[in-house]
């Protein structure tokens, strides 16, 4: 079965960029695009909380140097 000639096939579009720094789009077939979506938004949550407790720790850094300096 083709999957780009079944009608019932979802894709999901994604941009990627080259050596080039040129776009060019991609189209990946997926079977269960609920999953899918889940565990992209659940990597994406676990980056995001990530990226928050690592700025507040620069920040508390930076808020213990400014508090020593004085």
């Amino acid at each position: 079965m083709n999957p780009e000639r079944d009608s019932k096939s979802v894709f999901f579009t994604y941009v990627l960029r080259n050596k080039n720094s040129r776009l060019y789009k991609r189209n990946l077939p997926i079977q269960n695009t609920e999953v899918h979506t889940s565990s992209f938004i659940m990597k994406r949550v676990e980056m995001k909380m990530t990226l928050a407790k690592e700025k507040n720790i620069l920040n508390q850094a930076l808020a213990n140097a400014i508090s020593r300096a004085d």
